[in-house]
């Protein structure tokens, strides 16, 4: 199975944050969106300023790493959860 390389672009700093793998672009998006979610981290504190990057494939069986991107999947601000508001 490949394992998939992302990265967090900063656009206040100019520059990519060091890289992570994920099994999936899916498990990816999810642990972006919940740390975008999450109150005082970087990203929920200024979710305009970061992008989350599909980056690259390996592949454990031939020891490849193929670089792809960087690819955009989202600014941090689209994933910004909606206050959901509960009435008695």
């Amino acid at each position: 199975m490949k394992k998939h390389f992302f990265t967090v672009y900063d656009s206040a700093a100019g520059l990519y944050l060091d890289p992570f793998v994920a099994p999936s672009i899916e498990f990816a998006i999810r642990e972006f969106r919940q740390a975008v979610n999450t109150p005082d981290h970087q990203f929920n504190k200024f979710p305009s300023d970061y992008t989350l990057f599909h980056t690259g494939e390996f592949d454990p069986y031939t020891g490849l790493l193929e670089g792809i991107g960087p690819t955009s999947l989202g600014v941090a601000i689209t994933f910004v959860e909606k206050i959901k508001l509960q009435f008695p």
